[in-house]
């Protein structure tokens, strides 16, 4: 009777053991898709990025963190970017509707701010459904192209707080988070563009 509960229990604690390891090796595994999915990412050679900040700000976040394959990851970044794009975006209309707010060069200034901003959004959503479709839906073909303008429509707030000699700190960051979200989240797409097969011919 003692020997059948040894018995019992050996197989009991191999059993739990063995969960135990497995669930060690599973998130092993994921720390290292994390890690090669980050170094992807931010990866960039252009004068004034900061591969650095592109790494601490991505893992900010425990959504892009937890993302195992490349689709969930690029789709977690963009999401991070239409949150942050959007929340600037709030601020620059809360700046508008403040009684306090009366230049002209800051109101001229921030009314284009937020269409640079709707734009970046828009091209930010369109590249999310480009990327999470279907296995036969995907289109990493246009969801480079929208995040490869996105910059561009954004950053255009920057050359209007230029002209009009303006200093607005929280858009500003703002601005420089969209780019650490759109570039990194360009850098995945390609890479499963390039590992993709090409679309159908019919």
């Amino acid at each position: 009777m003692a020997s059948s509960r040894n018995f019992f229990l050996l197989v009991t604690f191999v059993f739990s053991s063995l969960i135990l390891l497995s669930s060690q090796i599973t998130v092993l595994e994921s720390q290292k898709n994390s890690s090669d999915l980050l170094a992807k990412a931010c990866k960039g050679d252009y004068e004034g990025w900061n591969t650095n900040l592109c790494l601490r700000i991505l893992k900010s976040s425990p959504k892009i963190m937890s993302s195992t394959d490349r689709v969930s990851f690029a789709v977690s970044i963009i999401e991070a970017g239409i949150e942050n794009a959007t929340n600037t975006q709030t601020y620059i209309k809360q700046r508008l509707n403040d009684p306090k707010t009366v230049d002209q060069g800051l109101k001229s200034a921030l009314n284009e701010c937020i269409d640079c901003f709707e734009a970046g959004i828009s091209s930010f959503r369109s590249a999310k459904l480009e990327i999470n479709g279907t296995d036969d839906n995907k289109d990493y073909i246009s969801a480079d192209y929208d995040l490869s303008v996105l910059y561009g429509q954004v950053y255009r707030c920057d050359d209007f707080l230029t002209k009009y000699k303006v200093k607005e700190s929280v858009v500003s960051i703002g601005l420089k988070y969209v780019t650490y979200f759109s570039y990194p989240a360009l850098n995945i797409v390609e890479d499963l563009e390039s590992t993709s097969p090409p679309p159908l011919k019919f």
